[in-house]
């Protein structure tokens, strides 16, 4: 935490953790002598002693420390205390002849280092300047933590998009070493074709406006293809150039396979995976909407299969099922990706396909009709169906729900002609 009261203003807690006790005697007698009221001094002999009284007992603003312990020595005594002690300056208290030491221990977090039975003056100045030292790199120190510690995977780039500095978490995430990504372009990382590459949209978006948030498909070292979540930030120089971006990256590959499955249920049939009439209505409007533009024919057929009751009566549902799922397949095949085949519950199926003309769509329809009458394998039996087809051929100007309603009219005419075959019906006349 960043204090703004001046040290020289505020009485400072000093734990002086020194197992000599003469040592650590001096100390408080030393400070004192200085100024009663700027220092109130706590002695422990340990680092575990004094943390497990630290919790309920006091929060020292500054810790002197001597480096040989008797539960820890050198350097190490200096990770254990900051350890337990995140939040103070640490001073460490060395021998004449442990400079070498002392300076291996500010590596480890200690804000300074000092040579027992120094003057009383020197030692207060010691207290002041770590406390002061330590406040003013407190933003830092929460910076390297926050890059080190993070969950989210932090990447520094330069204004190029080159990669200058990266955390563990993105290590983790990617397969890759610091090494094999450092002086790398974003790019690097990117699964996404370069023609299709949104990088180049961020990076513009940074330029503009300084901040981008998106979804990147990334590749990791395996080979694997994982989706991020991406939240950048950019440093602007003179003449809004890019100096620096900040980017916390996210996985969220399990989030967008759960949201993907539960909208693919929300608008698929479950055992057939063909649209279900959601999804019929909004693919109808595109193909409408094209056919209109095109000045071309939009075929909407109704199929009712033959026969299928019988197969589930005799059978049961688990080779009713077979059926439509083998029906299903045949038809895909012979239809084009901007086809859209439907079902609409039981055995009722729908078509949605643009033509050039009447041609073509009795053409499809007589190939689909006749693929229905092949016989189906199931557990060494040969199950036979056929469909009755209702069709109109339009111009893609009259709504779905109205189309539907007359080609089933139609379907129920083919059937009542003897079933298995297609019955036309003519538009109804724009006005």
């Amino acid at each position: 935490m960043i204090k703004t009261e001046s040290t020289e203003q505020r009485t400072l807690v000093v734990l002086v953790i020194e197992d000599q006790r003469s040592q650590a005697e001096l100390i408080r007698m030393q400070l004192q002598m200085v100024d009663p009221k700027a220092f109130h001094v706590i002695l422990h002999h340990s680092v575990s002693e004094a943390a497990q009284m630290v919790v309920t007992e006091f929060h020292p603003d500054v810790i002197l420390l001597d480096l040989n312990l008797s539960d820890s020595s050198g350097a190490e005594t200096v990770r254990l205390c900051r350890e337990h002690f995140p939040d103070p300056a640490i001073v460490v208290l060395t021998g004449m002849d442990d400079h070498a030491v002392a300076r291996e221990a500010l590596a480890y977090g200690a804000e300074d280092y000092l040579v027992k039975g120094a003057a009383p003056e020197l030692l207060s100045k010691a207290v002041h300047y770590a406390v002061l030292r330590h406040e003013r790199d407190a933003s830092d120190r929460l910076a390297r933590a926050v890059f080190r510690y993070s969950s989210d995977g932090i990447l520094v780039m330069d204004g190029r998009g080159w990669i200058q500095a990266v955390n563990q978490a993105l290590c983790q995430m990617t397969g890759y070493n610091e090494q094999a990504l450092i002086d790398k372009s974003i790019h690097f990382l990117s699964a996404n074709p370069a023609e299709k590459d949104p990088l180049k949209l961020m990076m513009q978006v940074l330029i503009e406006a300084g901040q981008w948030e998106g979804e990147l498909w990334c590749r990791r070292a395996s080979g694997e293809v994982f989706v991020a979540r991406v939240r950048a930030s950019a440093e602007k120089g003179p003449q809004e150039r890019l100096i620096q971006i900040v980017a916390l990256i996210s996985d969220v590959t399990e989030q967008r396979r759960y949201q993907e499955a539960i909208e693919y249920k929300a608008y698929h049939d479950a055992l057939t995976g063909l649209p279900n009439r959601t999804l019929l209505q909004q693919r109808f409007h595109q193909t409408a909407a094209w056919t209109r533009r095109t000045q071309a024919h939009l075929l909407v057929a109704y199929f009712d299969l033959d026969g299928f009751k019988p197969i589930n009566d005799t059978h049961g549902h688990a080779a009713g099922d077979e059926v439509l799922r083998v029906l299903t397949q045949r038809l895909k095949v012979q239809l084009r990706e901007e086809d859209t085949l439907a079902r609409l519950g039981g055995d009722e199926f729908v078509l949605v396909a643009q033509v050039s003309d009447v041609t073509e769509a009795k053409a499809l329809l007589q190939r689909l009709h006749a693929l229905m009458r092949d016989p189906i394998q199931w557990q060494n039996l040969d199950l036979e169906v056929s469909a009755s087809v209702g069709a109109v051929v339009t111009d893609g100007r009259e709504p779905l729900d109205s189309l539907l309603e007359r080609t089933d009219q139609s379907m129920y005419q083919a059937k009542q002609a003897g079933r298995d075959r297609i019955c036309y019906v003519v538009p109804t006349a724009q006005t």
